[in-house]
């Protein structure tokens, strides 16, 4: 079954007690690899006082998941069919939970510091919050605001699946000559952003990231990852190793930022860290392949809801913080964002069981399918 990065086939609590119940064929790596890289999103997403711990995870974390996106990508419907499947997967939570924000936002933000958007109230609290869910960025601009700025991943992943499909009907599920058309975007969208062009919806972002998601469909369609991972001690020797090489290119390259469609300092490093540092991440993960975790694999059904949820859970685990007397400064070390980031995790979990039982229909998951599949390690 066609399994997006973030999205389960039937209900987190089920995914879960499929594998431990023995449902070997489930990559659990996999499972690994979302759940690190949702941490990562969320501590990338607080202002960190260390310049090259954040240049380090922005190397990785987009490469990261759009190559397994494309690693579990499988087609199976027409364009037209797979199309309309995405819709519900990833555009109408999209706009469920940015109605969501936009709520939280006006209440807790807006009400209470309105001198802070400038503007009368149609046009500050109303008419630029929607423009900015219309447009489906996740920054601002001079007519808009994003109240939530990661669900522009959704957005950009639900374009890069649409631009990969119409490539491989185009192509015929030729693989080089799905590459080159992926090349060919790219250089397209490296020339509008050379000369300051932005492309509303998040293409411009599903057009960088869509070379990462076409060699997780390459990986994948080689069947050679598990040849690669198989040996613990090499793992662990290359992990080092990778780790090194994705903190150098992060040194090098600054923060790649594939929401506003940037490459860092080099549009070479910026594949060569999304590539190192994936393999990185891979590396890890292998080593605890054989050890599927209740929690790990928890987070790693509803991923979706914790990308799409983390920026009101970092303002409510702030707030929580601050009356506990234990105030943030405006620049986190590694101590103050690693509290931050529990906090976010721990009360993100009781909200993704809530909407994983009760309102699966915001994750774009469906009530009738109370079963998970698990994603299958051969065809």
């Amino acid at each position: 079954m066609d399994q997006p990065l973030t999205l389960q086939t039937g209900t987190g609590a089920n995914a879960t007690a499929g594998v431990l119940k023995g449902k070997k064929d489930r990559e659990v790596w996999i499972d690994y690899a979302k759940s690190i890289g949702i941490v990562s999103v969320i501590v990338a997403h607080m202002a960190l006082a260390n310049a090259l711990a954040l240049n380090f995870i922005y190397t990785f974390i987009m490469p990261l998941f759009f190559l397994i996106s494309g690693y579990l990508y499988k087609r199976k419907d027409t364009f037209g069919l797979a199309v309309g499947k995405d819709v519900k997967r990833l555009l109408l939570p999209y706009v469920y939970f940015y109605i969501i924000s936009y709520a939280y936002w006006f209440v807790v933000i807006y009400s209470k510091h309105k001198n802070q958007f400038p503007g009368s109230f149609a046009q500050a609290g109303v008419i630029k919050p929607m423009l900015g869910m219309l447009i489906g960025v996740g920054y601002e601009t001079d007519f808009s605001i994003s109240i939530n700025h990661p669900l522009w991943f959704l957005m950009a992943l639900f374009f890069v699946k649409v631009i990969y499909s119409a490539l491989e009907g185009i192509a015929k599920d030729n693989k080089v000559t799905i590459g080159v058309g992926v090349l060919v975007l790219f250089v397209l969208v490296w020339l509008l952003r050379t000369n300051g062009y932005h492309i509303w919806f998040s293409i411009d972002s599903a057009l960088v990231a869509l070379p990462f998601f076409y060699l997780g469909v390459v990986i994948k369609s080689a069947g050679i990852i598990k040849t690669w991972f198989k040996n613990n001690v090499l793992n662990l020797a290359c992990f080092i190793v990778l780790t090194a090489a994705t903190i150098l290119v992060g040194k090098y390259n600054g923060s790649p930022d594939v929401n506003t469609a940037t490459w860092g300092n080099n549009v070479f490093l910026y594949f060569a860290g999304g590539l190192v540092g994936t393999f990185m991440i891979f590396t890890l993960c292998f080593l605890f392949e054989k050890w599927p975790n209740r929690l790990i694999l928890f987070i790693s059904a509803n991923t979706l809801v914790l990308m799409c949820i983390q920026s009101i859970l970092k303002s409510i685990s702030i707030a929580i913080l601050k009356a506990g007397h234990f105030a943030l400064p405006a620049k986190l070390n590694f101590m103050q964002a690693a509290v931050l980031t529990t906090l976010i995790v721990v009360l993100s979990l009781p909200v993704m069981y809530l909407i994983d039982k009760y309102l699966p229909f915001l994750a774009g998951a469906s009530k009738a399918k109370t079963k998970a599949e698990p994603v299958s390690v051969s065809k």
